[in-house]
């Protein structure tokens, strides 16, 4: 998507989805996605609520994590793995963001944006 500078947004969208691993104490990592949202004319969105949900290694969802003053939020698996765990592969999928002022995001084909590492 290109950053148009100009008009009125109607709706969210996501930006980008970053995976990572965090420490989660006693020896365990989690699963951690970082979403960033944009509106449908590009331009970051604060005050957006995101919703999703992890697989594989990690699991568990995610509901409505607030970006509050941010265009991004940072969310974290339920489930954890012993830090010493190489290699570890997951999904995060976005289901669901809103807005108090813009339209929610529809997804594409399937109705959710998924990354995997």
């Amino acid at each position: 998507m290109t950053l148009d500078e100009g008009g009125t947004a109607t709706s969210v969208a996501v930006g980008n989805i970053t995976l990572s691993t965090t420490g989660a104490g006693r020896g365990q990592k989690a699963g951690q996605a970082t979403i960033s949202v944009i509106d449908d004319l590009g331009r970051p969105v604060t005050y957006a609520r995101v919703s999703g949900v992890f697989s594989g290694d990690f699991t568990g969802s995610v509901g409505e994590a607030d970006t509050l003053d941010s265009d991004s939020v940072a969310v974290r698996s339920e489930s954890t793995v012993p830090n010493k765990t190489k290699n570890v592969s997951f999904t995060f999928c976005v289901t669901d963001i809103t807005h108090d002022n813009l339209d929610p995001f529809e997804g594409d084909v399937s109705g959710n944006v998924c990354v995997s590492q």
